[in-house]
């Protein structure tokens, strides 16, 4: 069920966007938009949050954030994924978990034909990634790294706007002590993890 959504969200996002355009917009100064991932540690021992922070000035239809944690296979695991309320109203929210690839896909979707609004330009999180680490080099901690990748097998990092225009986001990670509180999360819903050819 979780690889049929996912499929409807990239033949929508995409379909619009190619049918807006021969040639895929993007944003020419790229500095109004930008994804932020916050790393932070928990007070538990092993325990890591990375908030996905995105400043928008446009409104956006749907969102695809495809993410690498970790710098090998098995150093961290993704636990759960919990959408902030600025897109609880989205029509559809997955986060779809390869452990094989130590990747991440996230899409949001505003709406699927029930008049739902997008989403409106701003600044603020839309999820939290909650991990644990699994291993660690001479006793002592690594260090949790995140950083953008491309998704099996079309999915890479995009808005897209209510006009169906394509956006390439400034993408940057940044070390912080603690995570600030924005509002209360909305935990998604449970979801098998990819299996191990990494594709959807």
């Amino acid at each position: 069920m979780r690889k049929i959504a996912f499929v409807t969200v990239a033949v929508i996002v995409y379909g619009a966007t190619l049918a807006a355009a021969e040639n895929e917009p993007r944003d020419e100064f790229g500095q109004a938009h930008r994804i932020t991932i916050e790393i932070a540690p928990l007070p538990a021992k092993g325990q890591w949050v990375a908030g996905v922070l995105l400043e928008n000035d446009k409104e956006l239809a749907a969102i695809t954030v495809p993410l690498k944690f970790g710098e090998q296979v098995g150093e961290f695991q993704l636990d759960s994924v919990l959408f902030e309320t600025r897109v609880s109203y989205f029509a559809l929210k997955v986060s779809n978990i390869h452990d094989s690839i130590h990747s991440v896909l996230i899409g949001l979707l505003a709406d699927l034909g029930d008049n739902r609004p997008p989403l409106e330009a701003g600044s603020g999180r839309v999820a939290r990634l909650y991990f644990t680490q699994m291993k660690n080099i001479d006793g002592l901690p690594i260090p949790l790294v995140i950083d953008s990748t491309f998704f099996p097998p079309y999915n890479t990092l995009e808005l897209v706007t209510a006009s169906a225009e394509a956006i390439t986001p400034i993408f940057k990670t940044v070390q912080v002590e603690r995570l600030t509180e924005f509002t209360a999360p909305e935990k998604s819903k449970p979801q098998p993890r990819g299996g191990k050819s990494g594709t959807m």
